[in-house]
């Protein structure tokens, strides 16, 4: 069998056997079963005669065009990427800001004097990259971006230790106030209020205990002293 392929094409050379001789195989031209599913791809298909007149085999030719299988593969979401084709456009650039505004109101800004010019410089390095990709502004962003992590990273550590820190002098001092971040509620009605909103949060979660977890807990002895009605020496 000789096998070629030109372009997209295969041109297959195979004998037929003449099935008239004992141990002939199938004629791979007029038994088709073989090939029942693959009939679409049979271009041509054309016999040649031998010098033998055909007493043994002769020579078939087949050209046929081979098709790829395809193979289903699950389409994996993309990361969401920055568009600055529209950073030119003053109303999304503001709105941008006020989101980023309220949604920065509670944070810390203690390290924020430090952290604003990291985020500038990443900032620039990306619309540089962008206008211009090559491997020097590549590697200025990558460079940028690694700083600004490390800042706030240093920032962040720095907030939780002082407020650490704060908490415990707080707790030594006996300052249960300054343990707390927050105003503190002076109004008689709004403490009331408070507590309210606090228990009805607590007493309305809903707990679920199965009857495995209940049969699994160890019980705890009776303490029948506990029926004894108190005696005058203790109530006095």
């Amino acid at each position: 069998m000789l096998l070629s392929q030109p372009l997209h094409h295969q041109h297959i050379l195979f004998h037929q056997t003449n099935p008239e001789y004992p141990g002939a195989i199938p004629d791979p031209v007029t038994d088709t079963s073989w090939i029942s599913s693959s009939l679409n791809s049979v271009l041509t298909t054309r016999s040649f005669h031998r010098a033998d007149c055909d007493i043994v085999h002769s020579l078939v030719s087949s050209k046929v065009r081979s098709q790829p299988k395809r193979i289903h593969r699950s389409k994996q979401k993309r990361q969401p990427r920055i568009n600055t084709a529209r950073t030119v456009m003053p109303d999304l650039c503001e709105r941008f800001a006020c989101s980023i505004e309220e949604a920065l109101t509670d944070c810390p800004t203690s390290g924020i004097a430090e952290l604003e010019p990291a985020l500038s410089a990443k900032r620039t390095a990306l619309l540089d990259y962008k206008r211009e990709p090559s491997k020097k502004t590549l590697a200025a962003f990558r460079n940028a971006w690694k700083d600004t992590q490390r800042i706030a990273r240093r920032c962040a550590n720095d907030y939780w230790l002082n407020l650490c820190q704060n908490i415990q002098l707080s707790a030594d001092c006996g300052n249960i106030c300054g343990m707390y971040d927050g105003d503190i509620i002076t109004d008689r009605s709004k403490q009331m209020e408070r507590r309210a909103e606090h228990y009805q949060e607590l007493y309305t979660r809903e707990n679920t205990i199965t009857n495995a977890a209940i049969g699994s807990t160890d019980p705890h002895p009776v303490m029948e002293e506990l029926d004894v009605p108190p005696s005058v020496e203790e109530l006095s």
